[in-house]
């Protein structure tokens, strides 16, 4: 099954176990209501963008959640990005100056 990724913040630590790192938040999006995403990922911080990659899962107790395998903050993301575009640009400049 491919992984999807989600966008969102976090709004409330259902449950955190410092013996595993499994978190359970709820997490607020512009798209949808609030989701409950789960993963082994540790403590983040509250009312900050995250961006989740996993899929969609129906506990029997709980309901539909978003079983996470990864979790990074958006705007850390949005930073590799920008290096990613930056080292690509020089990479390109450099092979021009060779050539």
């Amino acid at each position: 099954m491919e992984e999807i990724e989600i966008i969102g913040t976090t709004l409330k630590v259902l449950f955190y176990s410092s013996k595993n790192n499994y978190i359970v938040l709820l997490v607020g999006n512009d798209t949808c209501e609030d989701i409950v995403v789960t993963g082994h990922f540790g403590e983040v911080q509250l009312n900050k963008e995250y961006i989740f990659s996993g899929n969609w899962t129906f506990h029997k107790k709980y309901g539909e959640q978003f079983s996470a395998i990864s979790c990074i903050e958006a705007q850390e993301y949005e930073r590799q990005v920008d290096s990613l575009a930056t080292y690509d640009y020089i990479a390109e400049e450099s092979s021009n100056e060779i050539n």
